[in-house]
């Protein structure tokens, strides 16, 4: 299981391709053993087993950091995430700079600079969901590597900077959700 093994990407790919199957074949399991459940319950369950026992042992905790966050990104932003659809008891509601919020654990900024994953990250779960950090005008942020993972205390450094498109384009997509009836 070395680098220098020449058989090793090979045996990564077999790995993850039985896992796939398996979890296939769990799914179509779960489908046939809750028939009570509405196909969306099941889905989200399945989502959300795949994403903790699948897509982040095997494919993103292998990947650069920075890359698997950037995948993470554009699966929020189709929308290809886990969803929380069990409603947040009454008295984790907190009340904070005028805003009435459902839980107080929220998404901090860093996480999503351009505002392109608001509405999954929303359905997520989250009390709140906040964007940026973002500049006036576009930047690159710090060279790479800037993300680095701590796997024993299951947490990263992010040294990344300001790295965001800009506030124009930020607002746009702001904008937009508002516009097509976003209430986050």
């Amino acid at each position: 299981r070395t680098p220098e093994d020449p058989f090793h990407e090979k045996k990564s790919m077999y790995r993850i391709a039985r896992t796939a199957l398996i979890a296939g074949t769990g799914c179509a399991v779960a489908v046939s053993v809750y028939p009570d459940r509405t196909a969306g319950e099941v889905k989200d369950g399945l989502f959300t087993a795949m994403y903790k026992n699948v897509a982040f042992p095997l494919v993103l905790s292998n990947m650069d950091p920075e890359d698997a966050h950037s995948l993470m990104i554009k699966a929020a932003k189709m929308k290809l995430v886990p969803y929380d659809r069990v409603p947040d008891s009454p008295a984790l509601g907190v009340r904070a700079l005028g805003l009435n919020l459902r839980n107080p654990v929220g998404l901090a900024a860093g996480c999503d600079h351009n505002a392109e994953g608001v509405e999954a990250f929303d359905k997520m779960g989250f009390g709140f969901v906040e964007v940026g950090s973002v500049t006036p005008q576009p930047q690159q942020g710090t060279p790479r590597p800037r993300v680095f993972r701590l796997l024993g205390d299951r947490g990263v450094i992010n040294r990344v900077g300001y790295a965001n498109e800009g506030a124009g384009e930020v607002q746009k997509r702001l904008k937009a959700l508002r516009e097509g009836g976003y209430k986050g």
